[in-house]
């Protein structure tokens, strides 16, 4: 819970002054690339977040790091300040938070679609054309794989579940059989 307090104070500082600097789009990029070297990297991290090295050898790294991904000064700033405040390890739940306020700001939600076969780009626009008029926001739907639906697909948008799965109108006919 202290985790998730944390990331949402220092996700709302990098995006209130990547907005006051008019480099959001440059920023949002610039923060998912670094935070996608991280997941890589779990070394890098463990460097990063270790206690074995001073503060100021684990920003040089973090600097000479970002350097090679031509990251702006907003970011070698923030990840520096996450390594001095011993934050780093907080990065990915920044980075969700960051994510929720970029899109929040663009009327757009995230969501899910749940299948058993990979769905085509076509499909995939279309699902997320109707759910975005459904919502009257702009919804990008993440792609799962799941063959326990057996069939059909599961969206999951806001905290809303829309199950059109085989599995789950197989056991509506089971219950209501049943019920006979």
């Amino acid at each position: 819970m202290i985790q998730k307090t944390i990331s949402k104070v220092y996700s709302k500082a990098l995006f209130e002054l990547a907005q006051k600097e008019n480099h959001l789009e440059e920023t949002h990029i610039a923060f998912k690339n670094c935070c996608s070297l991280f997941n890589e990297s779990p070394k890098l991290i463990q460097v990063l977040s270790s206690f074995l090295f001073p503060a100021e050898k684990r920003g040089s790294i973090a600097q000479e790091v970002l350097s090679s991904l031509n990251s702006p000064a907003l970011i070698k700033n923030f990840i520096a300040l996450l390594i001095l405040k011993n934050r780093i390890h907080l990065y990915r739940n920044i980075q969700n938070e960051f994510q929720k306020l970029v899109d929040l700001s663009k009327n757009t939600v995230r969501g899910k679609v749940i299948t058993t076969e990979p769905l085509t780009d076509s499909q995939r626009n279309d699902l997320s054309r109707a759910f975005s008029k459904k919502f009257n926001k702009q919804v990008i739907l993440e792609p799962l794989l799941n063959k326990e639906i057996l069939g059909g697909l599961v969206v999951e948008v806001q905290g809303l579940t829309f199950d059109g799965s085989l599995r789950t109108a197989m056991h509506n006919l089971n219950e209501a059989l049943r019920a006979q």
